[in-house]
């Protein structure tokens, strides 16, 4: 199980995409689910990054649906996904 601290966080506000990195490994398979999140995958099945499109556009008002979904997809406690939204939010 990852833990906050152990994602890497980098925002495009030109293009309001959030980019959450839990491994720099070079994914094989992209999924993107109905709410414009793409999840990438390792060969093995390992989740290894996430990218929020529209992430404030979308997600501003909507912070814990967001975490419930990290949290769901990278198996760490929503109050640790909550800080990685958290964190996300307070970059300009």
């Amino acid at each position: 199980m990852a833990s906050a601290k152990s994602f890497k966080l980098d925002y495009d506000a030109a293009g309001d995409v959030l980019y959450i990195v839990q491994c720099r490994e070079v994914a094989t398979r992209g999924v993107e689910d109905s709410t414009e999140i793409v999840w990438r995958y390792a060969e093995n099945g390992d989740l290894l990054s996430a990218t929020v499109v529209g992430f404030r556009e979308r997600w501003n008002v909507q912070r814990r649906p967001l975490a419930k979904k990290i949290a769901d997809h990278f198996d760490i406690p929503v109050a640790e996904a909550y800080e990685v939204v958290m964190d996300a939010f307070a970059r300009p």
